[in-house]
């Protein structure tokens, strides 16, 4: 069964939006909670470096300071 994973928490300022959801089976996202991905994804069974790229490609990450779009009101 595939789930939204919020890639930032949204308990840690994350957005619900499509720069910030990568879909995830059920232990997954169960496992990764609010912890930072980073921290996390290297310690799964499944991690590999080439997957870790497809997925920061996916989500048009560009660094740990600059990952969502923000949208001004004027």
């Amino acid at each position: 069964e595939i789930q939204q994973e919020h890639f930032i928490p949204v308990s840690k300022g994350g957005e619900y939006t499509c720069n910030n959801i990568i879909p995830a089976c059920k232990t997954c996202n169960s496992s990764k909670k609010d912890s930072d991905f980073f921290e996390w994804y290297p310690k799964q069974e499944c991690y590999s470096k080439k997957r870790e790229k497809k997925i920061l490609k996916h989500l048009n990450y560009l660094g740990k300071e600059i990952q969502q779009l923000a949208l001004t009101l004027k």
